[in-house]
């Protein structure tokens, strides 16, 4: 029986926590980080829509990356993979989270649906966005097929 790697967990509990895309967590390097401000800075070149995101970070988000802190990588990044060298890769945590879900007892989800359901309480929360959509971070025309079919094929996933 393989165990999970102390960086899947803390990138699982990262997704929940601030409700960020498992690449954007698993590349985060020790320079995005200002605990002073308690705010990730996530570049451009690393978001799925290219837009540099300031991402408030919780206090138990802030705890997170501390511990993750501790195993920073010689080139800044925190989420060291445990099969190599390099960083962890979201791949790896997607398999894990399948690997796993059997022993935890629970319906097999996939690593995005943590996202979904972040943006699903938030909004219950009372927190607005311009969509759901936009939300998740994606470029969207105003009323273009693809929003609309972005939107319908999630719809049926709420149901974790």
């Amino acid at each position: 029986k393989r165990r999970t790697s102390t960086s899947t967990k803390l990138v699982l509990r990262l997704a929940l926590v601030t409700g960020q895309r498992l690449d954007e967590i698993a590349g985060a390097s020790l320079k995005e980080l200002d605990f002073k401000r308690a705010v990730w800075t996530i570049p451009g070149e690393r978001t799925k829509n290219g837009l540099t995101h300031a991402v408030p970070l919780s206090s138990i988000a802030q705890s997170l990356l501390r511990e993750a802190k501790k195993d920073v990588l010689p080139d800044g990044y925190l989420f060291p993979s445990a099969k190599d060298n390099g960083r962890l890769r979201r791949r790896s945590v997607s398999r894990a989270l399948l690997r796993n879900s059997d022993d935890l007892k629970i319906k097999k989800f996939t690593p995005h649906d943590l996202r979904r359901t972040v943006a699903s309480q938030m909004a219950a929360l009372g927190f607005k966005f311009k969509g759901s959509v936009l939300m998740k971070g994606a470029r969207t025309r105003r009323g273009s097929s693809q929003s609309r079919q972005r939107r319908s094929r999630h719809s049926h996933r709420h149901d974790l």
